[in-house]
């Protein structure tokens, strides 16, 4: 038997880790070989035909539907392997959309996954349904929600509505850090 290891044999792990390592302003590995370590997996294989699509054909929902389950991790795990537009892609498929955490009721920002945090404040506080605006002044703070709040200029009704929430939802939270 020979004691010299197969280079075949590497695990994907080794053989990422190694490119990863080689060249930390890319990956050192050629296209060719980059796109031979990925078709030694299944998930390779769904990266490696979403990198034959093309940056041109490839839509964000082609790109959900094909790592529908994947964590970011496994993602993370292949980077050195794929293109900089495609790991793009992928990372903001997977990035949770804000309103999904701050726990908003609805998707505010569902034709932006990049929203700012004013603008998505700003949103909420258009449609000022309670249950939101608590979770909202929950983690922004309800002093950054009142200072975007008075650089809108809502109607006299939604005024007064919102003025009364904001109040109320000062007012226990208040009553809540006494309690403690």
């Amino acid at each position: 038997m020979s004691t010299c290891p197969d280079t075949r044999q590497t695990s994907l792990t080794e053989r990422v880790g190694a490119a990863a390592q080689a060249a930390p302003g890319g990956p050192s590995l050629r296209p060719v070989e980059r796109k031979r370590v990925l078709a030694e997996t299944p998930e390779g294989k769904v990266l490696l035909d979403l990198w034959h699509r093309g940056r041109r054909e490839l839509t964000l929902i082609d790109i959900q539907r094909a790592t529908r389950d994947w964590p970011l991790g496994l993602v993370e795990r292949y980077a050195p392997l794929i293109p900089a537009w495609l790991l793009a892609a992928l990372r903001r498929t997977k990035t949770p959309r804000k309103s999904a955490t701050v726990g908003l009721s609805g998707a505010y920002d569902w034709s932006n996954s990049q929203i700012k945090d004013h603008v998505l404040i700003r949103k909420v506080l258009e449609r000022h349904q309670f249950d939101d605006m608590v979770r909202l002044c929950a983690y922004y703070g309800v002093t950054r929600v009142k200072r975007v709040y008075r650089s809108t200029e809502p109607g006299p009704l939604a005024r007064a509505s919102i003025d009364r929430m904001l109040r109320n939802i000062e007012r226990g939270f208040r009553m809540a850090k006494e309690r403690e």
